[in-house]
């Protein structure tokens, strides 16, 4: 059984230095555990990431001769964004221009490492 509440504090941990979201999502875009300021466009990042994602996952595979996407890193005008695999599912973080690429990644990391073996025991119950 997913605990949201002990989910949630894990990715509120994640929030600091200008990190403003944390998503935990499914291949498809759907949310499985959020920690946000604005949890009502959740879900929407959580969709628009998700799809990235395949995209680029998609296209890395035909073109790069890539076994996988690793880590997909994402600016624009209203900040960074950052989505990994960890088991299988993805993990997002958002967060203010501010924060540097690395600092971003290696949260990231930090954050889908100590999901990866919740996430697998979830992902063979189901």
């Amino acid at each position: 059984m997913l605990k949201t509440k002990a989910l949630q504090d894990v990715l509120r941990q994640a929030h600091v230095h200008g990190i403003t979201r944390s998503l935990l999502m499914t291949g498809e875009g759907d949310l499985l555990g959020a920690a946000s300021d604005d949890p009502d466009s959740d879900k929407y990042v959580a969709a628009i990431a998700a799809n990235m994602w395949r995209s680029y996952e998609k296209g890395g595979k035909r073109t790069l001769n890539a076994e996988s996407l690793q880590c997909l890193l994402v600016e624009n005008e209203m900040g960074r964004l950052a989505v990994a695999r960890t088991a299988r599912v993805l993990v997002c973080l958002v967060a203010t221009k501010s924060v540097p690429l690395g600092m971003l990644r290696a949260k990231l990391n930090a954050v889908t490492t100590y999901l990866e073996e919740p996430m697998k025991l979830l992902s063979t119950t189901t």
